[in-house]
């Protein structure tokens, strides 16, 4: 079996400083073969701002396997996609405060925030509530789109199968990803968006599902 985990959801929660979404979908493949997790995430607490996170996940060290960093990230090209992102003059590279976070991602990681501002060359009408889902639709779905199919391309073409310790070492490293998972995301910040009770079976659910 490949694809060993998916979880896609959508939070909505009303808060004291706005209404927080959270749409999400992360793909994790089995240790048979040592292609990326995919994972893509809108944040958006307000209607001026929202923050963008995509990477397709590696699974190795990529300073131990440099050929592994070359096969799944510089062949497909995801630093000229990424580069793209910054000269969009709304967006900031958006740096998640975990520190386990933050060592998970690819050197290739889509990590930014957007806002609206006034911006005099920027093609979008920008400083109305509704360019922000106009640079979802015009620029960050179409990059999105991209990069997963890049990441399925290279899930058909460029994964290697594994055996043994090697795939002994990545099964670890996923169930690691997992629970830390359920750690630092769903127990630190869904308490105080739904309350335990329903915290408890969110997580129930998910750790049935690992």
């Amino acid at each position: 079996m490949q694809v060993s985990f998916v979880l896609g959801s959508w939070l909505h929660c009303r808060l004291t400083t706005g209404t927080l979404d959270i749409a999400t979908i992360i793909v994790m493949l089995g240790p048979e073969i040592d292609a990326p997790h995919f994972m893509l995430e809108f944040i958006q607490n307000d209607n001026n701002s929202l923050v963008l996170l995509l990477d397709l996940l590696p699974r190795k060290d990529v300073v131990l396997d440099p050929h592994y960093l070359k096969r799944y990230y510089e062949d497909l090209d995801l630093e000229q996609l990424r580069k793209g992102l910054d000269k969009i003059p709304q967006s900031k590279v958006y740096v998640p405060s975990s520190l386990y976070v933050r060592s998970l991602v690819s050197p290739t990681a889509f990590l930014y925030k957007f806002k609206t501002l006034q911006h005099p060359h920027s093609k979008l009408n920008v400083g109305k509530v509704e360019d922000l889902h106009m640079l979802v639709k015009e620029i960050l779905c179409p990059t999105s789109k991209e990069v997963l199919f890049k990441w399925l391309d290279a899930f058909k073409h460029k994964a290697r199968r594994v055996h043994g310790d090697e795939s002994r070492k990545l099964l670890d490293r996923d169930t690691n990803i997992k629970e830390k998972g359920i750690e630092i995301d769903l127990s630190s910040n869904m308490p105080r968006l739904f309350g335990h009770e329903i915290t408890n079976r969110i997580i129930q659910a998910y750790r049935n599902g690992i």
